[in-house]
């Protein structure tokens, strides 16, 4: 993702990925308006693509973007974690994905690594 077309990548995986089913992914997980059972769904989809090998190396990278989207949504808008994963693991990988994603994007990682921060 931190490549030269990492950013163009990454949009690519916001407007077809597992959100898109869900309507426009941009304004909906940007402005809060997904419903938790919504972010569930996307969790699980992308996790399904994840540990789906026909998709590809290209389909699990696509999955954990994904994956990782809903999470933050969730936590950045929802207050909630929807993740069994650690904080502090989630933190790192959202600190990591801040780095490599366009804005608006890495603004929502930058937020669910702060609400993270605050709960310790």
């Amino acid at each position: 993702m931190s490549g030269p077309d990492g950013g163009r990548w990454f949009l690519g995986i916001v407007e077809a990925g597992p959100a898109a089913a869900f309507g426009p992914p941009m304004a909906r997980l940007l402005e809060g308006r997904v419903e938790r059972a919504e972010l569930i769904a996307i969790k699980e989809k992308s996790k399904r693509i994840f540990s789906d090998a026909a998709e590809g190396e290209e389909g699990r990278l696509a999955g954990l973007a994904a994956y990782f989207l809903a999470v933050a949504a969730a936590l950045v808008h929802r207050g909630e974690t929807i993740s069994s994963r650690g904080g502090d693991d989630l933190e790192t990988v959202f600190l990591d994905l801040a780095a490599a994603a366009p804005e608006p994007w890495a603004g929502l990682f930058r937020g669910a690594a702060v609400a993270l921060e605050a709960d310790e």
